[in-house]
């Protein structure tokens, strides 16, 4: 199900972000992704974890598909290679500490939730901060590729 959703994320969000804009199709994504955070900090049967795990491929594919859009419009075209290599590995980066983050949080408190908690806050700063990086861009000279939404 996590491939398949994943899958159909990377073709969904891509839609959305052209649809309306690639911060709101961020923000969206990044709340969204938070609020299945909370959810999974909760979830109690094998449905609810399927049923979680499918939105978080969803969203992860979503960022698969713009985040290359993104390093293009902000770095340039000519540009995008070396600068998603730094993205994709900090993702990747992001992933590991996430699971050291998970494990711990079982040891200490033998619960996962509050390792879901704090990903749901990175969630919601994440798309504080894409509206902060779009207000920033926006104050750029005319022709920037990142004023619009």
């Amino acid at each position: 199900w996590l491939a398949i959703f994943n899958a159909a994320g990377r073709i969904a969000w891509g839609f959305i972000s052209d649809a309306i804009g690639r911060t709101p199709a961020f923000v969206t994504n990044f709340i969204a992704q938070a609020a299945v955070m909370l959810f999974l900090a909760k979830v109690n049967t094998e449905f609810s974890l399927a049923v979680a795990v499918s939105i978080v491929g969803f969203n992860y594919g979503g960022c698969l598909s713009m985040f290359p859009s993104a390093t293009a419009d902000y770095f340039g075209a000519k540009n995008l290679g070396a600068n998603y290599a730094w993205m994709f590995t900090s993702s990747g980066v992001a992933g590991l500490l996430g699971m050291v983050a998970g494990n711990q949080s079982k040891q200490w408190t033998g619960s996962y939730e509050p390792a879901f908690i704090a990903f749901a806050c990175l969630c919601v700063v994440s798309a504080v901060l894409a509206v902060g990086l779009w207000m920033q861009r926006r104050r750029t000279p005319s022709g920037s590729p990142a004023q619009a939404w």
